[in-house]
């Protein structure tokens, strides 16, 4: 995905969501076909609405700070029914779960809860966005890390949150991969290591900072 694509494909775009909005009422997205979702997460649960076909990929659409999914109302309302759409509640927002006390409402915890959506819902299509605001920096943040993941991202409200070298983004992206997996992996499927294999690991992870003796300090807590 490149994030500034060309004007034509993005005029063509335009052109199509106009056309959408013109449909008639029988076209439309029934309110009354509305799902109510509830996403697994560690500290709770993500709250959705889902808009639309529940057997098909829907497009993912992200809220601004201190808003909630049914910010969009009034647009999908007017959007065909065959346009589903997944509206999440960003934790502490609308119905889904606060993050546990003391723990930062950051951009990069919300670019992860994305990565939990797909991988709860096992998405092998690449994922389309519609954002607004603090929503947008989060889409924009997302297709940074995970480019291969993204086919396209329509921002209300924001240009872009700021810019980074390549190379961190990676870094951050396997970061969240592995925070996450590690989530969702069962307890009893935890690595259990020896003391003598736990010390070999400490001393590697400190890159020669460490001794062993130094090492063995640290196990007693």
């Amino acid at each position: 995905m490149r994030i500034l694509s060309n004007k034509p494909r993005v005029f063509q775009l335009y052109k199509q969501l106009v056309r959408e909005l013109h449909l008639s009422r029988a076209c439309r997205l029934n309110i009354n076909k509305v799902t109510e979702v509830r996403i697994p997460v560690p500290w709770g649960h993500i709250a959705g609405k889902w808009w639309g076909d529940t057997s098909k990929q829907p497009i993912l659409a992200l809220h601004g700070w201190q808003d909630n999914a049914g910010t969009f109302d009034p647009l999908f309302e007017l959007l065909p029914e065959s346009t589903p759409i997944l509206a999440i509640d960003s934790p502490g927002h609308g119905f889904s779960s606060h993050y546990p006390e003391a723990m930062l409402y950051h951009n990069a915890n919300y670019v992860m809860v994305c990565q939990r959506v797909k991988k709860y819902f096992k998405w092998e299509e690449k994922i389309n966005f519609l954002a607004h605001s603090e929503g947008g920096v989060i889409a924009f943040l997302y297709s940074s890390i995970y480019p291969e993941f993204v086919n396209s991202l329509i921002t209300l409200d924001v240009i872009k949150p700021f810019s980074s070298e390549d190379g961190e983004m990676i870094k951050l992206g396997k970061y969240i991969d592995t925070s996450v997996t590690k989530s969702r992996r069962d307890p009893s499927e935890n690595p259990k290591y020896s003391i003598e294999e736990i010390q070999d690991r400490w001393l590697k992870g400190s890159r020669g900072s460490l001794t062993l003796d130094a090492v063995n300090i640290l196990m007693r807590r």
